[in-house]
């Protein structure tokens, strides 16, 4: 049986008038291969709409396993297959700085790339982006209301190599 981090996830933020009422409700989120009806979450935040999707998607797997059904396939499964090779155009410069960050982490160029696209695209990795991004803000806001920067707390934007 197929999971979560198989699926399309779509997180977005509702209008304003949707979620004044109700700011436990200002993001949704569902997974793209799964009718919006049979599972979508809300949150508050981003990552509560993630967090309450992934809960609701284990409870559905397990009911449809008990039920001896199965979920949809996840986009592509059924209709493509992946020899696991990907051919890139890089500019130059682009290709030095990668070679020279494979050599200092002693890996090869294609073992580089694969690891910060693993980085970047795993659902715990969309988390943690998630998670620095609320920080972020909660600090820069906490920073404006209180005009004190002794509470903020050094953020590193995301680059290439870390």
């Amino acid at each position: 049986m197929y999971s979560f981090e198989d699926y399309t996830l779509i997180i977005y933020e509702v209008s304003e008038e949707l979620y004044s009422a109700i700011p436990e409700r200002r993001f949704v989120g569902y997974l793209r291969e799964i009718p919006e009806a049979s599972l979508h979450s809300y949150g508050g935040t981003q990552l509560d709409a993630l967090r309450n999707l992934k809960t609701q998607f284990e409870a559905l797997k397990r009911e449809l396993k008990e039920a001896n059904k199965k979920l949809p396939a996840p986009q592509g499964r059924d209709s493509e297959e992946y020899s696991g090779r990907l051919l890139l155009r890089l500019t130059a410069q682009l290709h030095r700085r990668i070679k020279e960050f494979a050599e200092e982490e002693g890996i090869s160029i294609n073992s580089y790339i694969v690891n910060r696209l693993i980085e970047t695209t795993t659902i715990d990795a969309v988390a943690r982006s998630l998670v620095e991004i609320l920080k972020a803000t909660s600090t820069r806001r906490t920073t404006e209301r209180t005009g004190d920067s002794s509470c903020e707390t050094a953020i590193k934007p995301r680059h290439l190599h870390h």
